[in-house]
């Protein structure tokens, strides 16, 4: 198993179950990097900050693309934020 976070096996679990949502629109490769990477070792508050943090900037991606009609890319970007709000 991948470690992303050796001090907690679980978290690196969940972080590879979002990742492999990437082939289906579930999650952004590069959103769950960043996430990661501010995520301080061993800090359940911080996991829980960063992931709510990308869910929200997420959201509101898809809220602007939903208030141009852009509903396709409203309804990916939903999706993407439905699975940081998980974690």
């Amino acid at each position: 198993m991948i470690d992303l976070f050796p001090q907690h096996p679980g978290w690196s679990l969940q972080t590879i179950r979002l990742l492999a949502e990437v082939a289906y629109g579930g999650a952004d490769t590069f959103e769950c990097v960043e996430a990661a990477e501010r995520i301080k070792a061993g800090d359940v508050e911080s996991w829980q900050r960063e992931w709510v943090a990308t869910a929200e900037t997420v959201e509101a991606l898809a809220a602007e693309a939903l208030a141009a009609g852009h509903e396709v890319s409203a309804r990916q970007h939903f999706f993407r934020a439905s699975g940081y709000f998980r974690q």
